[in-house]
């Protein structure tokens, strides 16, 4: 789970520090990488204030799954996973203190994914949504938050397709888009998850807009995505729903209420409780990969099922979001030129 967590100890009868503890893999990423590769690298940091304190802190591997590279000291470590898959884990010790288990690991056999790509202009071959650049970058902004369940995207081929039709798709109103229903429609021998790049995605009501879509067969993505928008529509690809901190009833407003609490989320994703003090639940639910709203700060994977509000019940539940609802195989039809 994405951990910027933080907790006042004791050590001794001399320091009252804070601790903040963060996991990641790659630059300014700020998520507790649920799974890792088998054979894969993890990086994890946690970081005391006063911050001469960091040069203390001893960290310790719960099993021989993972091995800790280097001394294992100081603010950050990093961990090799071996051969063997299943569950390991991280904790630390600093002076005389002993944390509990910081970060669950599970260690997963890697997936690959071919992915198709395309293009969708005009019939005259104009308004292009993106360029093959942005193509292969998107899916590598994919590769960066779904390498926390061990899958990788491997772009295989990008097609252009002029058809003015389908460069507005149209969503809502109680059926389903007619442009993806002609998106799952369309094969390619190259066998892959099919990602269309259209110029938008429009609501039937004429106000709302999305970043993204997604059919059984097809993803949809628009000029407006962000970086999470697709590993979020693969999410879905894979199994797992949306969550959110607030839905619109009506002319009224539900929120999701409370604290941050071990009965709102997997054990393995409570990991001590290290949480910043005060944490509102609809604050983690915004760092989830799928929390249901734009947000560049969303991209953690947990464990499992988190509290939250899903699309179509008013009252809060435990949504599947996690690594353990995961099939990390995104259903697709086999493909054949359009």
């Amino acid at each position: 789970m994405k951990r910027l967590a933080s907790s006042l100890i004791t050590i001794g009868f001399l320091f009252l520090i804070v601790i903040t503890v963060v996991a990641n893999s790659a630059p300014n990423i700020l998520w507790h990488p649920a799974g890792i590769a088998k054979n894969g690298m993890g990086i994890y940091s946690m970081n005391i204030e006063p911050l001469d304190l960091n040069d203390h802190i001893e960290w310790s591997k719960l099993n021989d799954k993972i091995n800790i590279t280097g001394n294992g000291k100081g603010s950050t470590v990093t961990i090799q996973a071996g051969n063997e898959l299943g569950f390991s884990g991280l904790t630390a010790k600093v002076m005389d203190f002993q944390f509990p288990t910081l970060f669950n690991i599970q260690i997963l056999e890697p997936k690959t994914i071919n992915v198709v790509a395309f293009i969708v202009c005009n019939n005259d071959g104009s308004n292009v949504p993106i360029t093959p650049a942005g193509v292969a970058n998107k899916i590598e902004k994919a590769n960066e938050k779904l390498c926390y369940a061990a899958m990788t995207f491997n772009l295989v081929e990008i097609k252009y397709v002029s058809n003015t039709v389908w460069q507005t798709v149209v969503y809502g109103g109680g059926a389903p888009s007619p442009q993806m229903l002609e998106f799952e429609a369309v094969t390619n021998p190259s066998n892959g998850l099919k990602l269309f790049f259209v110029k938008e995605i429009v609501h039937t009501n004429g106000v709302d807009t999305a970043n993204g879509l997604r059919r059984p067969n097809a993803i949809a993505i628009s000029p407006n995505a962000n970086d999470t928008t697709l590993a979020h529509e693969i999410g879905h690809a894979c199994g797992l729903y949306d969550i959110y901190d607030l839905r619109k009833i009506g002319n009224n407003f539900i929120y999701l209420q409370g604290l941050v609490a071990a009965d709102r989320m997997n054990p393995l994703d409570w990991g001590g409780g290290l949480y910043a003090k005060n944490l509102q639940q609809a604050e983690l639910v915004k760092r989830l990969l799928m929390y249901g709203y734009t947000n560049d700060t969303k991209g953690c994977i947990p464990h499992g099922d988190v509290f939250g509000l899903d699309a179509q019940q008013n009252t809060p539940v435990m949504i599947k979001v996690g690594l353990d609802g995961m099939n990390r195989q995104p259903q697709h039809l086999p493909l054949q030129q359009p």
